[in-house]
């Protein structure tokens, strides 16, 4: 029977728990470039995205890309364009831990509110949302293609006022 556990014990270990936070590198479009084949942004469009000035790209890796969050910066506001995590790292918490780093970040950079849309019926994603202080401010109408048709776009926004979220 164990007691306790020694947190440096290599044994308790896993790869999230070398995972750093960091921004886009070249030598990860290799790996991101098929999370994007079949769903989301324009994969050219976000590697060109990545180089503009108002954009903010951090990667959770270890050492791999595990998840990317993309965010663009206009002024006082900003955009949550993408957020992704690899399909065999879901569940882990990096959707979480991306979207936390990436609202400090806003939020370091002066940015008083931060607005997003995401698919109907992408339940989790809401939930995530909601959970880091994002309220939705509206819907788009039939926004989203789906193989069936196509599916609203629920608005969500986010606001930074005196050292806390506020939906």
């Amino acid at each position: 029977m164990v007691c306790a556990q020694n947190p440096g014990d290599p044994r308790l270990r896993t790869p999230l728990d070398a995972a750093v936070i960091r921004p886009l590198a070249a030598a990860d479009y290799n790996t991101l470039a098929p999370w994007y084949a079949d769903d989301g942004p324009d994969w050219s469009w976000l590697a060109r995205f990545a180089s503009d000035p108002l954009a903010r790209v951090r990667v959770l890796a270890s050492p791999m890309p595990l998840g990317v969050i993309w965010l663009r910066i206009l002024g006082d506001e900003a955009e949550l364009i993408d957020l992704r995590v690899a399909s065999a790292a879901r569940r882990q918490g990096i959707g979480g831990r991306l979207l936390q780093m990436g609202l400090a970040l806003l939020q370091a950079e002066g940015v008083g509110c931060c607005h997003l849309e995401v698919r109907v019926s992408n339940a989790g994603a809401q939930a995530l949302y909601r959970r880091a202080g994002f309220s939705e401010t509206g819907r788009r109408r039939d926004y989203y293609r789906t193989p069936n048709g196509r599916e609203d776009a629920i608005l969500m926004g986010w606001r930074f006022s005196g050292g806390e979220a506020v939906s």
